[in-house]
């Protein structure tokens, strides 16, 4: 579960077969009830730019 996540970390996350979702604006709490709760979206790509 993360706010963002760039191109490089999602291709290691990807290539081992984690699966990422994406929160906005929740606590800890908040995300994790909504992850059990199958509200998150699932993120298919980096939905930022790299660093460098």
């Amino acid at each position: 579960i993360s706010g963002h996540l760039g191109p490089n970390a999602f291709r290691v996350l990807q290539s081992s077969g984690i699966e990422v979702y994406t929160v906005s604006n929740m606590t800890v709490a908040q995300a994790i009830e909504a992850y059990e709760q199958g509200r998150l979206q699932r993120l298919t790509g980096p939905d930022v730019g790299g660093h460098w």
